[in-house]
């Protein structure tokens, strides 16, 4: 089950990559858990693919000119998923880079992303918006 999971991960980053948001959220359980870094203006918990459509992709969004996801590693295990990597981008309001190391915890269930976890250095991205 864990090589399916690590597709499934690779796959959502790729749609997501490319812009095609309903892909990204079919790999996402209906009522996901997305914990997202504390310290960012949409850190915590947000439940459902709608709330994370709008209150995390779309700020990201709305924050970061060119916004990329550098995938570096995927280590799996079960029905875990961990994807290490690199952000970057250019904040709108400020036109500051951004470069940030990430960790993304992708726990699965009946091949679905239920519970994601998001690691970040935040001082980094609230300097990079500022």
């Amino acid at each position: 089950m864990s090589e399916e999971n690590v597709r499934t991960a690779q796959q959502t980053y790729e749609a997501f990559a490319r812009g095609d948001l309903p892909a990204v959220l079919e790999n996402f359980d209906p009522e996901v858990e997305w914990h997202a870094a504390e310290g960012l203006p949409w850190g915590g918990l947000h439940i459902g693919r709608d709330s994370v459509a709008d209150n995390v992709f779309g700020a990201v969004l709305a924050a970061v000119d060119g916004f990329t996801l550098d995938k570096e590693r995927y280590i799996d295990s079960e029905n875990v998923v961990v994807v290490l990597g690199r952000y970057g981008g250019t904040g709108k309001q400020s036109a500051k880079p951004l470069d940030a190391a990430f960790a993304h915890v992708w726990e699965f269930e009946d091949g679905k992303l239920k519970r994601f976890r998001h690691y970040t250095d935040t001082v980094k991205w609230n300097e990079a918006m500022t």
